[in-house]
């Protein structure tokens, strides 16, 4: 039977200050505009897109085996990318390209171990990646480095590999592997999360496989882990043990925050 996390991820571009944006109304009336303008010719539908307004697309990937485009200032759907099939593919995890480089391609990994990297703007399907022999959970661009991505598996395995498809890396875990991020401020640095309770932390830069940092302190497996925005040595992690650990990677410390009656799926900093 094919294995169903408790959730999945949803990502969205960067969007720019509040204050380089335009108010409510104008940005409406901009998108409605824009609209009604590329309603003119039936081949307009990627002027549509590229029109859009700074911070309102957002993708979403669902167990249909689907990625949708969405306009949510408009509320509607820009784009359905459907998987190939059969079989049916169970999308876990999307990250955009970096917005400043190429804001059209989107990444997707799926229950069947495939990554698929399309072009939002197009509706194509670019490539389809065989880098996993069992289901991979999360798919995370480098917003610092375009040509690096990585991905996490239930075959163990962390996989860096390029938008071409050639690997880079490929980091052995002890069991399943479910958080993939990439540090904001050193774009060699790759954390993961473990089935087996540990967080790791790779330095792609080196050709060594072994991990830089491995944090301990959860009792059960780790499913997620995410870099803090604004402090360069810190992250965090969700467990089953239904704690959050948020670790400063110099000293190995951490502290423990308690409160969860259930496992921790989500982290996000503000």
């Amino acid at each position: 039977m094919r294995p169903y996390p408790a959730s999945a991820y949803i990502t969205t571009p960067t969007a720019p200050p509040a204050s380089s944006l335009p108010s409510t109304s104008s940005a409406a009336s901009a998108a409605s505009s824009s609209s009604s303008s590329s309603s003119a010719s039936s081949s307009s539908s990627g002027d549509e897109r590229s029109a859009h307004v700074a911070g309102t697309v957002l993708a979403t990937a669902s167990y249909d085996g689907s990625i949708k485009i969405w306009d949510t200032l408009q509320q509607r759907c820009l784009m359905d990318l459907r998987t190939p099939t059969p079989p049916l593919h169970v999308l876990y995890g999307l990250s955009w390209a970096p917005g400043d480089i190429d804001e059209n391609r989107v990444l997707a990994c799926s229950s069947e171990g495939h990554i698929f990297i399309w072009d939002a703007h197009k509706g194509q399907l670019v490539s389809e990646l065989h880098h996993h022999s069992k289901a991979s959970f999360r798919v995370a661009w480098n917003k610092q480095d375009v040509n690096l991505i990585a991905s996490s598996s239930s075959d163990g395995y962390a996989v860096v590999f390029k938008p071409s498809g050639q690997i880079v890396h490929k980091y052995g875990h002890p069991a399943a592997v479910y958080g993939v991020d990439w540090s904001p401020f050193d774009k060699h640095l790759l954390c993961t999360g473990c089935h087996d309770g540990a967080v790791r932390v790779f330095d792609v830069s080196s050709a060594s496989a072994k991990p830089r940092h491995t944090l301990l302190g959860h009792s059960a497996r780790v499913f997620n882990t995410v870099w803090s925005p604004l402090l360069p040595h810190t992250l965090a992690s969700g467990s089953d043990d239904h704690t959050v650990r948020v670790f400063d990677i110099q000293t190995g410390e951490s502290i423990e925050l308690k409160g969860h009656t259930s496992n921790v799926r989500a982290l996000v900093w503000r």
